[in-house]
């Protein structure tokens, strides 16, 4: 009976024993969980989820967790496990540790709906970043079957399903081959970010663990590097445990620095940017930028300067936003940021725009959001424009966007027909957890212009016309080329640019189009131009004009370009091989400008056509020359409506060589 009392007091005691470990380890989570310190909280919870003998068992289909019919453990003992569970998962999305976050958020489907309201959409979501796209969509469906409340929840699920299908169409894209991604050689245990390029080092934001200082893991911190070799060293050492460094921003005369410090307090983010200036042969002490910039109880954070050093771009969830973290932009004089000006609905959702990059020669504003259909999470975006007046922004895509994590954007190469030759990237593709950085590169084969000439009459192939592509505006000559046998030309383009198509041949009379651009510049190599019509003239007898488009002179100039001798040439070649043809040169302007400008403009083109000839050995007795002005136009220089017909004008800017005498 003796030995029964004494084995039954020894359960008792490790029952009890087991008992103060559970509240231990409960209390210590939510201690490490209210200070922000979501590792230490999360290990504690294991702890406790574990230490209470409710390890996860999803082989099973048994929840540990759910209310059980019978079940004897008391109802406040099971809801604070629910309560770990569900904050468990929420820590490791934080972390991006989606691995570890998707068995929690499954147990958490299980629980009470109305306690737990969105455990279904962060279910499909943490799905999804795993790339489980069917099992995503169907917990997507699930969650909007029992969330009917048009709120900020339904708005997102909505947008995640649009996610998915996002995801699953840029799959498919048919230009990925030309893209190589690989880690970057600076990558280590925990978070690597935010690159940075100056001058050959690379500034970057780490978590890692710092043999050189006895500090907490998942500390962020500022470190150097060289770009080709070395190893990185802290910058800014004078940072104490409790405060985060990182997102680095340089002026182009490398003197002055703003970043990013903040700590947290109760597990609430603080951010602030500040500023080091480099003087007397070192960086002087940070000091938060004013209030413009820095509002009171609200965060600013990564900083990035435009090219010119006449911009600071960041992030801030200060008021008067579209919501949430929104994209601004302040002009730098001397150093000193001015008042900061949102960007506005192109950029901004009400949700978190981050991380802002300025591509100062493609003139792409590039950031990061979670608020626009994409591939989920933060993917990058684009916009065109300049300062603090950008267009619609467009998704990057598929392979530099991913189903996780995409943030934090920095591109070396300066020339905006490749702009995505040398792009450093910051995303948790790869990992487990953490963002690492990428290198990205794009090959950026020739894009082509084709297309054939043919007669309108009987639709068969044009032989031999010359085809001009000149700029949309008619005041650039960017290629020619002569149609062969099937009157088919070819031009090749490093990107594709609004541009129009000429034609001319002997015997018809000449013709042009607008060449419409592919609904996707970036991922289309070829256009293939619609059929050029020429038609040959009423009279058999008369001899079609050869005409020679204002594209073909200097703007607003009787300057020949570059692009004109080849037509020019044709012309010499033809006078030569015939003594008996004599030339009217006809030139012409359009309606804009006074009358007696025009007709001097036109008397001018005239008379550099005349003398280009005549200095490629053709008698000026056989070349005669007529200014119109604006007379005699071709097409009408306004519309129906009175406004103004740009297609039109263009066409009425011309000079035409046309065969009097024979």
């Amino acid at each position: 009976m003796k030995k029964l009392l004494l084995s039954i007091s020894a359960i008792y005691i490790l029952s009890s024993a087991q008992g103060q470990f559970v509240t231990d380890y409960l209390k210590a989570a939510n201690t490490y969980y209210q200070k922000g310190d979501l590792f230490s909280a999360a290990q504690y919870y294991e702890k406790y989820i574990d230490t209470a003998n409710a390890k996860i068992n999803r082989n099973t289909g048994y929840n540990p967790y759910a209310m059980q019919a019978g079940a004897k453990v008391k109802k406040a003992e099971m809801l604070n496990k629910q309560q770990a569970i569900y904050r468990l998962a929420e820590i490791y999305t934080q972390l991006k540790y989606p691995a570890k976050a998707l068995p929690f958020y499954e147990l958490s489907t299980g629980f009470s709906a109305e306690q737990y309201p969105n455990a279904w959409l962060q279910y499909a979501k943490t799905n999804r970043a795993l790339g489980k796209y069917d099992v995503a969509a169907s917990a997507l469906d699930k969650y909007l079957a029992i969330h009917t409340a048009k709120d900020a929840p339904y708005e997102e699920a909505v947008r995640e399903k649009a996610n998915v299908a996002f995801i699953q169409q840029q799959l498919k894209r048919k230009d990925t081959a030309l893209y190589t991604v690989k880690p970057a050689a600076f990558n280590a245990a925990g978070a690597t970010y935010a690159p940075l390029v100056h001058n050959g080092q690379m500034y970057f934001t780490s978590t890692r663990l710092d043999s050189a200082a006895q500090e907490k893991q998942y500390l962020n911190r500022l470190y150097k590097v060289d770009v080709t070799t070395g190893a990185p060293q802290r910058f800014f050492t004078d940072q104490n445990a409790d405060t985060h460094h990182g997102v680095a921003a340089l002026t182009p005369d490398g003197k002055t620095m703003y970043f990013t410090r903040w700590s947290k307090d109760h597990a609430a983010k603080n951010a602030q940017i500040f500023q080091s200036n480099f003087e007397n042969g070192k960086w002087q002490p940070a000091f938060a930028l004013d209030s413009t910039i820095n509002r009171k109880g609200y965060s600013s954070e990564q900083p990035h300067v435009s090219a010119d050093g006449k911009y600071l771009f960041f992030s801030s969830n200060m008021p008067g936003g579209v919501g949430g973290f929104d994209i601004y932009a302040a002009k730098i004089s001397g150093t000193t940021p001015g008042t900061p000006v949102n960007l506005g609905a192109n950029i901004n959702t009400n949700f978190d725009e981050q991380a802002p990059f300025y591509h100062a020669g493609k003139q792409k504003l590039v950031y990061s959001s979670n608020g626009r259909v994409g591939m989920g999470g933060f993917d990058f975006y684009e916009a065109s424009g300049q300062a603090e007046a950008f267009g619609k922004s467009t998704n990057l895509g598929y392979p530099i966007n991913t189903q996780k994590d995409d943030i934090y954007f920095f591109a070396k190469a300066t020339n905006p027909s490749n702009w995505l030759d040398d792009v450093y990237v910051s995303s948790d593709r790869s990992s487990a957890c953490c963002l690492e950085m990428f290198q990205v590169h794009k090959d950026n084969p020739l894009k082509q212009i084709t297309g054939t000439v043919i007669s309108c009459e009987d639709a068969s192939p044009v032989k031999g016309a010359t085809v001009t592509i000149v700029n949309a505006s008619n005041q650039q000559v960017i290629g020619q080329a002569t149609t062969n046998e099937a009157g088919h030309y070819t031009f090749s383009f490093a990107e594709f640019t609004p541009v129009n198509a000429m034609a001319i041949a002997d015997g018809y009379l000449s013709n042009q189009l607008t060449v419409q651009m592919p609904e996707d510049v970036e991922q289309a190599l070829v256009v293939n131009n619609p059929q050029i019509c020429l038609s040959k003239p009423k009279d058999p007898a008369q001899v079609p004009p050869i005409i020679i488009p204002d594209a073909l002179f200097e703007f607003n100039s009787a300057v020949l370009t570059e692009g004109s001798q080849g037509i020019l040439d044709d012309v010499v070649t033809k006078l030569k091989a015939d003594s008996t043809l004599v030339l009217l040169i006809d030139a012409y302007t359009d309606s804009k400008g006074a009358d007696e400008y025009n007709r001097k403009l036109s008397e001018k083109r005239a008379g550099s056509v005349q003398g280009y000839l005549t200095k490629k050995g053709i008698s000026d007795r056989r070349l005669y020359t007529k200014a119109h002005g604006e007379e005699n136009p071709v097409a009408p220089n306004e519309n129906a409506d009175g406004t103004d017909n740009a297609e039109g004008r263009a066409k009425n800017r011309r000079t035409e060589i046309r065969v009097i005498k024979k």
